[in-house]
């Protein structure tokens, strides 16, 4: 670097700790969320200006987001004071699983979230779904331009969610046991008979199973085809939550030609900003 550019760089250098507080948020507000939380850091003056609920109002309006603004619009108490986290992370009343992933190595996990865990090979994506023609119930609605699909006579697959991922602690879990809800759409094949399983564990630290919802839908041999929303809700669970673990299940166990038709679309896992009361065993 040569001595003359090296004599004019303090001059250019901005002195933003003597800064008015108005000019730093209107430079922060500028920001990327997550970086916004790295710039805490830098001096006690900032960290205050980004710990106040009006300074992330006031970020998701410049964003054009309107997220902390429709859980306080419930009327409810919100859970969380790290309002930076719930801004960035947005743990509640959404779905906090993604319905594709890019870098998925074929088309089922890039239809899919990165966390689902596929252990048999009998999936498939088909995109239209590829439903028995001519064998549709009277109230089929065509809700979905793409599913998975199976093509064996059982297909698993499973996802565990860490919840300090998300933006949440389990000490708020402990304090406020929110409902937690696993849902999808299924749908079966009209020559073939099944069995699909829902089912939520919760897991503490050591990955041990303190709590466990499940929901079954079965379909009989020669039901009409159409699209049912299966849906596995756990509430009042004892304390210790670390992690979510989300497992769906298909059993194809009467089939006319081939153990397959059985299909799955929107997987969604919503986190309620509602507290319920504690387990009985704690």
């Amino acid at each position: 670097m040569s001595e003359t550019l090296l004599e004019t760089l303090p001059s250019t250098i901005i002195d933003l700790s003597v800064a008015n507080s108005d000019i730093i948020e209107t430079i922060l507000l500028r920001l990327p969320g997550k970086e916004i939380i790295k710039c805490r850091k830098v001096c006690r003056k900032w960290n205050k200006i980004t710990l106040s609920l009006s300074f992330w109002l006031s970020k998701e309006e410049y964003d054009g987001e309107k997220y902390i603004k429709s859980l306080i619009n419930c009327g409810k108490p919100l859970f969380c004071e790290n309002y930076a986290i719930l801004s960035v992370k947005k743990p509640f009343e959404r779905n906090i699983l993604f319905d594709s992933n890019p870098n998925g190595k074929n088309e089922v996990k890039k239809h899919a979230d990165p966390r689902w865990n596929f252990s048999s090979p009998g999936w498939v994506y088909s995109s239209p779904p590829s439903f028995l023609p001519d064998n549709f119930h009277p109230e089929f609605v065509d809700l979905f331009e793409g599913c998975l699909e199976t093509t064996s006579s059982r297909c698993d697959k499973t996802c565990i969610i860490n919840i300090k991922e998300i933006g949440l602690s389990p000490h708020l879990m402990d304090l406020y046991r929110p409902p937690i809800i696993f849902s999808e759409w299924i749908s079966n094949q009209t020559d073939c008979r099944s069995i699909y399983w829902a089912t939520i564990r919760l897991l503490n630290e050591r990955h041990q199973v303190i709590a466990v919802k499940e929901k079954e839908q079965r379909f009989e041999f020669g039901e009409l085809q159409k699209w049912i929303k299966v849906e596995a809700k756990i509430e009042s669970y004892p304390s210790g939550i670390q992690y979510i673990f989300l497992s769906s299940v298909i059993v194809i166990d009467e089939f006319e030609t081939n153990p397959c038709g059985a299909r799955i679309a929107e997987s969604e896992v919503i986190i309620k900003m509602e507290e319920t009361s504690p387990s009985v065993n704690g």
